[in-house]
């Protein structure tokens, strides 16, 4: 019995995560302008610690003070924030208190939605990136597609790079940004392939003859990738491989540093440690280095 394969739909509301950091601007900013796009509901989550001893209130205020808890002044601040975004656009405010990560995921379900946006802890120039310990626990354990923003939203996605080992879930994670993100420009697709024992080899002809054997044998398996892909046909015909000697996180950190590349796109399972999100730290490593904004989508087996 064939069953009909499944049509991924954009989300009906988006949840944005943020901690009120200067840096979550520009995921609260990214948000917005998808939501407008999608023209679906933003919900606007931060979640408070738990209060301690009656939020440290002043044995002595001064006259003006209004005493106002921890949670009121986050609302104040979620309202000043959002006061910048169009007033036709339809907002959910949620405050929560508790355990960050797990509240999150929480309120998504409440509120029925299909995608969690949030931001970095920390991305300065030529240091590392600092995901935070609330980023990296919804990579690990996240059922929905987790968008995590680096850079301001000066345009729509354009521009994809899919970091592609041809198994089920990859091929997943490019339906869904296929599904979600209209009319791309450009996918690239980023597989690295091994050659055994290469580093023992002399270089020579017969060296370079082995790594375009593997090549052929990669062009094959994307030939058969994109064909069984749940994608439309003009989205089809702008996908790149990019089949390429070498480990899968150098690849995607050279690539994505000489193209103007908008989105990374990255499965949380699959058959190389690349996507061991569970088991190793690669992927990390890739989401720590490479500096855009990333799509995680998880497998749905997994989730």
């Amino acid at each position: 019995v064939m069953t009909s394969p499944t049509i991924w739909k954009k989300p009906e509301a988006i949840l944005l995560a943020t901690d009120l950091s200067g840096r979550c601007d520009r995921a609260l900013d990214r948000a917005a302008a998808l939501a407008r796009q999608w023209n679906v509901r933003l919900v606007v989550l931060t979640v408070m610690p738990p209060d301690r001893s009656i939020y440290d209130r002043l044995l002595d205020p001064p006259s003006w003070s209004q005493l106002r808890t921890p949670a009121q002044l986050a609302e104040t601040r979620l309202r000043r924030s959002l006061s910048e975004i169009d007033a036709d656009l339809s907002v959910t405010l949620r405050i929560e208190t508790g355990e960050t990560s797990e509240t999150i995921l929480r309120v998504a379900q409440e509120e029925g939605c299909g995608m969690i946006v949030t931001g970095i802890a920390r991305n300065e120039i030529f240091q590392p990136i600092v995901l935070g310990s609330t980023v990296s626990w919804l990579v690990r354990h996240s059922p929905l597609p987790l968008l995590i923003v680096h850079n301001r939203p000066r345009r729509s996605y354009r521009q994809f790079v899919v970091a592609c080992d041809f198994s089920t879930p990859s091929r997943h994670a490019l339906e869904i940004a296929s599904a979600y993100f209209d009319d791309p420009l450009s996918i690239a697709l980023i597989h690295g392939f091994e050659v055994p024992r290469l580093g023992l080899m002399v270089m020579d002809a017969s060296r370079d003859a082995l790594i375009e054997q593997e090549r052929d044998a990669a062009r094959a398996q994307a030939r058969q990738y994109l064909k069984e892909a749940r994608i439309p046909d003009t989205v089809r015909e702008r996908i790149k491989p990019v089949l390429e000697q070498g480990e899968p996180a150098r690849l995607l950190r050279e690539y994505v540093r000489d193209h103007e590349s908008d989105l990374l796109v990255l499965s949380t399972y699959g058959r190389s440690a690349l996507y061991g999100m569970l088991l190793g730290s690669v992927a990390r490593q890739i989401l720590e280095s490479v500096q855009i904004d990333t799509l995680l989508v998880r497998d749905q087996r997994a989730a």
